[in-house]
């Protein structure tokens, strides 16, 4: 038996358009976490904090950190609220 991937040719038009469809949502709910970590960040609550108030653990939170300084090419918590206000 033979599967199908979920970029195939093969699968239906309206198949391939929900998966499209699926990875444009993932990536939006994506930026739109970042988007609220940095928020609160800005507004100067810790990793923890930022953590309680989005329902995710601090860890997550500092993950989420570490992508936004990377993609701001910064290396700090104050340099990233600054870049924001510029």
């Amino acid at each position: 038996m033979t599967s199908l991937s979920a970029h195939d040719p093969m699968l239906p038009i309206d198949v391939r358009l929900m998966n499209s469809v699926a990875s444009g949502l993932f990536v939006l709910v994506g930026v739109a976490l970042l988007a609220a970590v940095l928020l609160w960040l800005s507004r100067g609550k810790t990793n923890f904090e930022i953590g309680s108030i989005l329902q995710m653990s601090e860890r997550t939170v500092g993950k989420h950190l570490q992508t936004i300084f990377q993609t701001l090419g910064v290396e700090n918590r104050h340099s990233a609220s600054l870049k924001i206000v510029d």
